[in-house]
This record gives C-alpha cells, structure tokens and sequence, in this order.
C-alpha cells in the first residue's frame, strides 16, 4: 500500500487534476485511503472475486466495500464488475448528489474552492489538448429537436447523433441526476434536475 498522501496525489492525477492540493482535499474529505486505492485499482471494469484474488483480500468484505463504494458514487457498478470513474467530471456528478447532508457543509466548499481556483482551467486544458491530439471537441452543438421538427429535412435523413432523441432511444443506460453545479453553487436559475 502506498501513503495516504501518495494516493491521494495519484488519484488526483488520474482523474485529470494532476498536481492539484485542492482536488486532493476534495478526495481527502470524500474517499478514505483504502478507497482511493482500490478506486486506483479499478482503470478497467473488474468482478469482486478477480479483485480480491489479485489484491489478497477477503472477496465478501471487499464486494461490501465496493457496493458501499458504488452507493457513495465513487465507482460504477457494470455488467463486468465495478469500474473508476474516468475523470473529474463523472467523479463530480455521480458523487455529489450522494454526499451525505451532514458532510455537505464541509465537503461544498472544497469543490467550490476548486472549481474557482483551478477546476475551470483544467477543463479548458484538457479540450485543448484533444483538439490539438484529436481534432475532436469536448462539446458540440445539437439541433433543437423542434427545429428538426419544423424543417425540410426528412426523418431518414437525419442522423442519429444529431438527434437527441434518437440517441436517448438508443441507450442503454440513462441516468437522471441534479446538476452538480447548481446543487452546489446555487449561482443560476436554471433547472435542477435537466
């Protein structure tokens, strides 16, 4: 096992804030050590079993702890098994809305903290650099489906992903959560839940 800090600084690295002190007090005050270890063990999807054997653990205490895990938002239960989170911003609006409302006064201020001060940065960054890599953008612009609504383009004409619709009919999974900005920064009149 490595040290608290150390692990702490590794998962920060990990999910895009490499470097950060105020994302490592978010995780201080969200993710134990252990946590954060098996969070660092979890890049790929994994079933409780494989994971115990190749961590040496207790298999029932380790799926408790990662059921305990997936129900704070810090992993994803999947058909495989459980998974990390692959950035900051899957980490941030799966595990905000779950935080207990005794923590959330001192846990709000840490994202807010961050967020203001470095978050908003690394968020450009990261475009930046899939742009540069890619030629891929982090976001892009859907047509209004009543635009598509009232247009001269046909139904069969219109492609899938450009169609909001379509793409909502075509997952698999869909996930309704309140908007982690607005829960906790409050700082706009838009809708909670979108």
């Amino acid at each position: 096992m490595t040290s608290e800090n150390s692990v702490y600084d590794q998962l920060s690295e990990r999910l895009g804030a490499k470097g950060s002190k105020r994302f490592v007090k978010v995780l201080e005050a969200m993710v134990t050590p252990e946590e954060a270890q098996l969070i660092l063990e979890l890049r790929t999807p994994a079933k409780s079993s494989d994971l115990a054997a190749r961590l040496k653990m207790d298999e029932k205490s380790l799926q408790a702890k990662l059921v305990a895990m997936n129900e704070k938002g810090i992993v994803n239960k999947v058909d495989q098994g459980f998974v990390s989170h692959r950035n900051i911003v899957m980490f941030h609006h799966m595990a905000h809305s779950l935080i207990p409302e005794n923590l959330k006064p001192s846990i709000y201020p840490l994202w807010e903290d961050f967020f203001w001060n470095e978050w908003r940065d690394i968020l450009v960054d990261e475009f930046e650099r899939r742009l540069a890599a890619t030629g891929g953008k982090g976001h892009r612009v859907m047509p209004a489906s009543k635009a598509l609504d009232i247009s001269n383009i046909p139904a069969e004409q219109v492609l899938w992903y450009e169609d909001v619709r379509q793409m909502i009919n075509r997952g698999k999974d869909i996930v309704v959560t309140a908007c982690g900005c607005r829960v906790i920064w409050g700082k706009c009149d838009s809708p909670l839940h979108t």
